[in-house]
Order: structure tokens, then sequence, then C-alpha cells
């Protein structure tokens, strides 16, 4: 029996056949042509850069952010959202979130707000900092924002990622220039951008299919021993996170069957720091509960099946 992945990037002859043609060519640097329809589809000038935490890096300096200053961001989130604060010299105010993942809130300061999972929260704004590295392609940014193009992403150039929203032109371009000030060499390739823009031409049928089989899973795992993901309108699950008992339980046991699922976050960034726990209910409630079953685009209907009579299957 086949294992069923947890995710994969959903690659076909296209991305292979843009890069050879980029190869021949030479203009293996440039990713301009990308950046120009990436920008078009999210409604405002993009670069795409060499990773989300560059992105982050960027976007934390163009809204003037400065060492020692307040930045908040959801405890219940990757570890790299806290890296790009911790490279500005800033002081991290860790946000709670409610039973979807996400914040319910923000406060009054630079605020870095993920769309967890796929599904858009509404804010948005000059002093908020939108993360789409879960959500491209679920609604148009409101102001300053970042993505990712990482493997496992909703679309990928392998690594990969953007800026939007924010003038970042003089911290790019570092090269033949009259003053000096440190600048940053995060440019994406040429050939991880040729990939790129096969993947966002992709990028509505993706979303379509994971919303596919994520009706799928909502209408055969009704009434099964876990609890379902809220329902909302513009999610394109990039995760379908359930919630058992005990989040552990059924990773094991899913693991038995030849299924990989895992906790959508790793471990709430407040458990990193002494003194903190008990502190974020809701974000230690998800770790403790939260299960991420497989759904992708190359996800098959008989693999999904297989997830579903797993699921239905658990004791609970």
């Amino acid at each position: 029996m086949s294992v069923i992945r947890h995710s994969a990037p959903t690659f076909g002859r296209e991305e292979g056949r843009e890069v050879a043609r980029l190869l021949e060519t030479g203009q293996v640097a440039d990713p301009g042509r990308f950046e120009r329809k990436l920008g078009r589809f999210l409604g405002r000038k993009t670069y795409a850069l060499q990773t989300g935490s560059a992105a982050l890096h960027l976007a934390l300096l163009s809204l003037g952010v400065r060492k020692g200053e307040r930045v908040a961001l959801s405890t219940y989130t990757c570890a790299a959202v806290l890296n790009a604060v911790k490279y500005v010299g800033a002081r991290p105010l860790f946000l709670d979130v409610g039973p979807d993942g996400n914040i319910t809130d923000v406060p009054d300061c630079v605020t870095i707000v993920a769309h967890m999972f796929g599904h858009p929260v509404p804010f948005g704004g000059p002093r908020i900092i939108e993360d789409f590295a879960m959500a491209v392609g679920s609604r148009k940014p409101r102001g300053p924002a970042i993505g990712s193009f990482y493997a496992t992403k909703v679309m990928t150039t392998g690594h990969g990622g953007f800026i939007t929203g924010c003038d970042v032109e003089d911290l790019l371009q570092y090269d033949n220039r009259e003053d000096y000030q440190v600048r940053y060499n995060y440019r994406l390739s040429g050939l991880a951008a040729a990939v790129g823009e096969i993947q966002l031409k992709k990028l509505p049928e993706f979303i379509q299919r994971r919303r596919q089989i994520a009706e799928y899973y909502y209408r055969e795992l009704d009434g099964s021993r876990v609890e379902l993901p809220p329902r909302n309108r513009n999610h394109i699950f990039f995760r379908y996170v359930v919630r058992p008992k005990d989040a552990d339980r059924l990773i094991r046991y899913l693991a038995r069957r030849g299924i990989e699922a895992k906790r959508p976050v790793w471990r709430p960034l407040h458990t990193y720091f002494s003194g903190s726990r008990g502190k974020y209910r809701g974000a230690e409630e998800m770790h403790r509960r939260a299960v991420s079953l497989p759904i992708y685009p190359g996800l098959t209907d008989e693999e999904a099946s297989r997830v579903v009579e797993a699921v239905r299957a658990f004791p609970g």
C-alpha cells in the first residue's frame, strides 16, 4: 500500500518546457516578466524574492520598523515569521487565535496578519502586513503584503516569495549605485520565476481542486469523531484542519494506515520562551487538537477516499 503524502507540489510538463526555453536564451537571472504578471494578478507592483522570509524582512524595513519597536504577530504560526521580526531587532508581541487559527483583533502597532490555512481574514491597512503564504489567490491584498512560493505552498517555485504594496526598489537594487547603504540581494532567479509563471497560470485550477476535495471531506466526514473546520466563502483550503480530541492519537492512527497527517503548526511561538505557557489558550488548544489532512491538487479521488475511510474509522 502506497503512502498518501500530507502535501506535495503539482508540476506538469509545462514548467519543464519553460525552464528549458529560458536556458536556451541565457536570461536566467531576471524575474521581471513573472513579477509583472504577478503584479497584475495581485493588483499592484510586486517583487518576486528568494523566500517569504526575505519578503517579510523587507516589508518590516519598508514600514520603518526599528530596533526595539513592537511588532504584533500570531503565536500560532511558522517560526519564520518570528525570525523576520528578529532580523530588524523588533520586540514580538504575540497574539492569541480563535478556533480557525486566525487572530481575532489587531493592536495599535505594526501587525503581521497571517491568513491561516487558506482562510483570509478581513484585516488590512497601512500598518498591517498581510501574510498570504497559505492564502495566495483567496483575495487581493489591502495593503502591504507578502507571500511564499515554498515547495508545499499553494503555488511553488521551489523556494521563493513575493512582496507587494511596498516600495522596496531601493532596498533591492544594490549594485551600480552612487551611494552605499546596506541593501539586499533577495531577488528571485529567472529560472525559478519561469516555473512561477506556469504555476500562476494554473493557480485557479489548483484552488478549484482544493475546494473540490474539501467539499468531499465536509460531506463524507460529517458525523465522524473529529470536528470539521469552519466554512468560509473565500477559503482556498491550503490546509484542511480537523480537530479530534487528541491530535497525536489521530496522526499515529492515520500513519498506521499509510496516510501522512501533520500538525498544521509545529508549536506555538510563545512556548519557546519561559513563563508564557497558559497565556494563549486558543493557540494551545489548536496545538493540542488540530490535525491537517492531505489536501493538494495532485491528490486523487481514490486517495481522498482512503483518507475519508480512515478518519471515519477513527475511534476518537
